[in-house]
């Protein structure tokens, strides 16, 4: 008895720590930067006004808008509940690390064979779900609805036997998903073909169950769009605000077929040269300035390439006897296929960003190439700590620069003043104020 509790209360302290952690980088990151303040600045208008959010986030290369309140609100709400800088940062954190634990009970089913700790560590420090799920700019707050999405997905699009969430409530996820993103960012449409290949199931296999699935992912879909709905009444019910203009037949990303799987993949890897500047310059110079870190950065880096090959050389393995195995790397193939296919129609080229919604697929993926390694005892009881230690010891290096050059706390005083005085342009002008339109 004494074991269990004490099994369950360094499980609570982990947890714990990592979460502190997670909410550490948040507030060491980058805050000044022209996203990263305009996002911000939709809930500080929403905090200081009381002006209805009928459009969130920009769309810079339309001078555009996505339409709904979502990204206001996310951001402004938690000023409303607790009005000082920190608190959007927060409630970000939590939601990420909530729907994140979620994601590893999940593939801890799924995938038994990985220890548990070890499953949440990992998607818990990776960098990339630390870049987006901890810092306010729009994609962060993609990764929960996308976690739920696609914990549908793979519940209803015939991955497995035996399900671990009705099909209804599965259903139910992807619609809330759905078009909570559809106010967030434009990469929601990624999301469609995956909810088609769902519907396409369940006509296949029990077409009886069709109306069922369809009204409760009809339901979710409503429930997600609430703040959404206010801005189609008021607009005719238009759901663009220009930003279709982005889409543009683009035959400059036929080349980036290659460039496209390695970011892909990158999502469950240590990326580090992503994480630590623009340049070679910018990141030789961080290390530097942050010497002590020179070590585990070579050690990561080293391992995040490892582990896109791994990823990559599984793709022709087939003796991986782990149900689902086949039907999950199946799917990671058709998707970057079908992200390829998609650049061929967007005004941007591929940056991770804008794919980064489809980040839960390639982790689940990654897992199940895991899966011989943890065969191994050096794999378990050398190699996994030790990652995992190298790992926070390099994002220890990226907290120390970017709190001094690039955090909340560069200059906290003066968001103090906003929040105080209610004043959201003694902050920032919003993009939309100075096209002459929007919120």
């Amino acid at each position: 008895m004494s074991i269990l509790l004490n099994r369950k209360l360094s499980f609570c302290i982990l947890l714990s720590c990592i979460f502190l952690f997670r909410v550490l980088y948040g507030l060491s990151s980058e805050f000044w930067s022209v996203d990263e303040i305009q996002v911000y600045l939709l809930g500080l208008k929403y905090y200081s006004t009381n002006l209805w959010p009928y459009y969130g986030s920009d769309v810079v290369y339309t001078n555009s808008q996505i339409s709904g309140a979502l990204q206001a609100l996310l951001v402004g709400l938690p000023l409303k509940l607790f009005s000082e800088p920190e608190s959007p940062i927060i409630f970000l954190n939590i939601i990420s690390f909530l729907a994140l634990y979620y994601f590893g009970w999940y593939i801890k089913k799924r995938v038994p064979s990985i220890p548990f700790w070890f499953i949440l560590c990992w998607l818990m420090l990776c960098p990339w779900t630390l870049w987006f799920g901890t810092r306010v700019i729009n994609p962060s707050y993609v990764l929960p609805f996308s976690i739920l999405f696609f914990i549908g997905f793979f519940e209803t699009g015939g991955f497995f036997k035996q399900s671990l969430i009705k099909p209804t409530k599965a259903f139910f996820y992807m619609g809330v998903a759905l078009t909570a993103i559809m106010q967030i960012h434009l990469s929601w449409v990624l999301l469609l073909p995956f909810m088609m290949y769902s519907f396409f199931q369940v006509l296949k296999t029990n077409n009886k169950k069709l109306l069922y699935t369809g009204f409760s992912c009809f339901m979710g879909c409503i429930l997600g769009a609430i703040p959404l709905l206010p801005t189609l009444f008021s607009n005719g019910f238009k759901l663009t605000s220009g930003h279709e203009s982005a889409i543009i037949f683009n035959i400059d990303n036929l080349k980036n077929i290659g460039i496209i799987l390695t970011r892909y993949l990158s999502f469950a890897s240590f990326e580090v040269p992503y994480m630590i500047g623009g340049n070679t310059n910018a990141r030789l110079q961080l290390v530097q300035d942050n010497i002590w870190m020179a070590p585990s950065t070579i050690i990561v880096l080293i391992i995040g390439l490892a582990q896109v090959a791994l990823f990559i050389r599984y793709f022709f393995k087939k003796d991986i006897e782990i149900e689902g195995w086949s039907k999950v790397k199946n799917t990671v193939l058709i998707s970057w296929l079908f992200i390829y296919v998609a650049f061929f129609f967007s005004i941007k080229g591929p940056s991770s960003h804008t794919f980064y919604i489809c980040l839960p697929v390639v982790f689940l993926y990654s897992f199940y190439c895991y899966s011989s390694l943890f065969a191994k005892p050096f794999w378990k009881r050398a190699f996994l700590p030790l990652f995992l230690l190298n790992g926070v010891i390099f994002h220890l290096g990226l907290i120390n620069n970017n709190f001094h050059h690039h955090s909340l706390y560069k200059n906290r005083d003066k968001v103090v003043k906003a929040i105080k005085e209610k004043d959201y342009k003694s902050l920032g002008i919003r993009r939309a104020e100075v096209w002459g339109y929007g919120y």
